[in-house]
This record gives C-alpha cells, structure tokens and sequence, in this order.
C-alpha cells in the first residue's frame, strides 16, 4: 500500500508540474518575444526621428547608424524603402541592394496597414534566420533586422532551465509522497 501511495503522488505531482513547465516556458517565450519587438518599435521611432528627408542622403544616414550600432554591439541591418517597398538604402553589404523590391514581406505589408510590422524569417540574401520589424514614417519605410542567434541563447537555455525544475520538484514530491505513505500507513 505504500508504494502505491508513493507512485500515485509522485505520478500527480509529476504530471502537474510538467504541466506548469510547459506553460512556463510558453508564457515566458511570449513576453521575451514581446519585449523584443516593444525594443524594435522603440529603435524605429528613434531611426525615423533621426533620418533624413531626402533620399540621396539615406545610404549615409543607413551606414553611418548601422556603424554605431555594431561599435555597441547591437548587430542590426537597417534598410529604408519607399512606400511601394523598393529599397533605398541597406546597411549589409550582402543584403538588398538599391531598387530591389520588398513590398511583398510581411513586416512591410503590416507596417503599410498599421504602422508598425513584424516577422521571422530566413534572409533570402543571405541564409541567416533573423526578427525583423517595419515602421511607416512619413513617406518611407524604415526596416530593421535583428540576428535570431543573438537571442536564441534565451530559447537554447529553456530545456536545461525545464530539467532542473522537473528534477527538484519530482524529488520534493518523492520525499513529500513517503513522508505522508509513512504517516498513512503507520498503525
């Protein structure tokens, strides 16, 4: 009888605290993924803010932020385009160039309906999986692209966070179910 006591708490506890790790993990990948693009925004406005009316010097306002960027570490690609989605300026060198066409991306198409646009996806240029993020200022479209590795190390410590969580409470829950199968079963 007291080893069914035991299995049974172990197996409840087990469950519902695999149950909560899950969730966990899902929530806390939301607000990660949220706070993300609530930092994208805030970089846009301030792109936006700073960015040149005219068109002949937005290579040179392009370059010159990407270069402060990278000295602090902040690896993003920065392109403005015209509101049809053509490129006007790009900050990777093997990125899009002058007159290619992005109109037809996601974070590009959302930016033109709502002022702001997101996606994740893989570069057609060049093969890096990255988070990129829209913004609609006046008559362009200022395009940031962030590296997804320099915040996947967050996802990559996810199953070892998950382990040792599921680790410590199935042993409080082992120690838990033979104090009470002891207390149960004594005459």
């Amino acid at each position: 009888m007291k080893k069914e006591i035991i299995r049974g708490y172990l197996l409840t506890l087990s469950a519902g605290l695999l149950a909560a790790l899950l969730l966990a993990a899902f929530l806390s990948g939301q607000i990660y993924t949220n706070a993300l693009k609530d930092r994208m925004k805030a970089t846009l406005v301030l792109l936006a803010s700073a960015a040149p009316t005219e068109a002949d010097e937005l290579p040179d306002f392009v370059s010159a932020m990407s270069a402060q960027l990278s000295a602090a570490d902040e690896p993003l690609r920065i392109a403005v385009l015209d509101q049809d989605g053509t490129v006007i300026a790009d900050s990777s060198s093997s990125g899009a160039q002058s007159g290619d066409e992005r109109g037809d991306r996601n974070e590009i198409q959302e930016a033109k309906q709502g002022g702001f646009g997101f996606d994740s996806r893989r570069s057609q240029t060049n093969r890096t999986r990255y988070m990129y993020a829209a913004y609609l200022s006046g008559s362009y479209i200022i395009r940031i692209a962030l590296p997804q590795q320099s915040y996947r190390i967050y996802f990559q410590l996810l199953p070892l966070l998950f382990v040792a969580c599921f680790t410590v409470g199935a042993l409080a829950a082992w120690v838990l179910a033979r104090r009470t199968a002891k207390r149960i079963s004594e005459p």
